[in-house]
């Protein structure tokens, strides 16, 4: 069943034209609705059209495909038809006896590409493209929110983080869950930023929507949101008490309703035995893979893996930035980008790179404001020595 998708060379380009289309006309009016710059929202769309289009009409061998995307491939394969047949077989029993475990929600995104695109490798990955795009917006909206950016420096943002190295190339190249998991990760931060502006209703809501879908996509990504926002209201002074009281209620439904407690305990002993320490694993978990020295197949990280390198003193400045505004959002940011930086440097099975796309958006939003710190600091050295008599 796995083979099925494991082409060893590039599609047609009829194939790919559709799913290009639709690609194309997404992304534009994504990008319009994120920017507000027709010039911008073209050519964010021509550039993430023509990679795809490039890629997957040229360039594609099978080479950055594994056993993981494989598998999403083939249950979302066997979830499709077990929809085309309907009946008595469309079961929750059925559903999770395919995918083997209660991860589902990128499976379903799967056979969405299937049913729009046909049951093609690049076709969930056409939707993956979208996702990257509406995180964009949606961290757009976050920064002009809580004052993170001026308003004339947002559409330059969105240009940053949808272009961004990092986020081309896991959206485009690999079939995985990573970027969905970036989304949901996202949208979790624009819950804490409808809470810190007093928004309880619209911020509880997309809090628990969120945390239902993450909890069938990567399970414990809402208990370390958790514990983040759990230690920012302990540590803030001016958290109301309604904050309090909806965080406690959230917390109340997600233990009593929501987490699945045999498949913790499970995780929890699939993952002791690689715990190694957190502080040393935590620089490894930032700054890999070294550029150019990736395995064969994250070979398409090694462009961005040089970006992520040059940036780090860039990304520095820009924290130290913003931690210096004072903004008590930064402050959760930071809380949270530490949190899940210890977490995941922790456990040599989840020290790679697919698991930091998450954290894109506080990456992205310091790497851009030490830029723009950077870029001002040259243009007025520039200007005193052209001033030098």
């Amino acid at each position: 069943m796995y083979g099925v998708f494991h082409n060893n060379q590039a599609f047609d380009l009829e194939l790919l034209l559709f799913p290009g289309i639709v690609l194309l006309l997404s992304l534009f009016m994504l990008g319009y609705l994120g920017s507000r710059s027709v010039l911008i929202a073209a050519v964010i769309a021509i550039i993430k059209t023509s990679l795809f289009m490039f890629y997957f009409g040229y360039v594609f061998d099978g080479t950055y495909t594994s056993v993981d995307d494989e598998y999403y491939l083939s249950t979302g394969q066997q979830l499709y038809q077990l929809l085309l047949e309907g009946g008595d077989k469309l079961s929750m029993h059925n559903i999770h006896a395919i995918v083997g475990g209660v991860h589902i929600a990128y499976n379903f995104l799967n056979v969405t590409g299937f049913m729009l695109f046909g049951e093609y490798y690049f076709s969930p990955i056409v939707l993956n493209i979208i996702i990257s795009a509406l995180a964009a917006v949606i961290s757009v909206a976050i920064a002009k929110q809580q004052k993170l950016l001026r308003k004339e420096e947002l559409k330059y943002f969105f240009f940053f983080f949808c272009l961004h190295p990092e986020i081309l190339s896991w959206s485009t190249v690999f079939n995985g869950k990573d970027t969905l998991v970036l989304f949901m990760n996202i949208l979790l931060l624009y819950s804490v930023s409808l809470f810190l502006v007093k928004k309880y209703k619209a911020g509880f809501f997309i809090g628990i929507f969120t945390v239902f879908i993450l909890f069938n996509l990567r399970f414990y990504v809402p208990f370390l949101f958790g514990l983040s926002f759990l230690i920012f209201i302990l540590f803030s002074k001016k958290i109301s008490l309604n904050v309090i009281l909806l965080f406690g209620l959230m917390l109340s439904m997600f233990l009593a309703f929501i987490v699945p407690w045999n498949y913790l305990s499970y995780s929890f002993d699939v993952y002791k035995n690689s715990f190694i320490n957190p502080l040393t694993g935590a620089i490894h978990f930032l700054l890999t893979p070294r550029p150019f020295f990736a395995d064969e197949i994250h070979g398409f990280l090694n462009y961005a893996s040089v970006f992520n390198w040059i940036l780090m003193p860039i990304f520095i400045m820009g924290a130290y930035v913003c931690y210096k505004s004072r903004n008590k959002f930064v402050y959760f940011l930071i809380i949270y980008f530490s949190i899940f930086v210890l977490f995941y440097g922790g456990f040599y099975d989840l020290n790679g790179p697919r698991h930091r796309l998450q954290l894109l958006f506080v990456i992205s939003i310091f790497q851009f404001v030490g830029l723009k710190v950077f870029l001002s600091q040259m243009l007025l050295q520039k200007k005193k020595y052209d001033d030098v008599p």
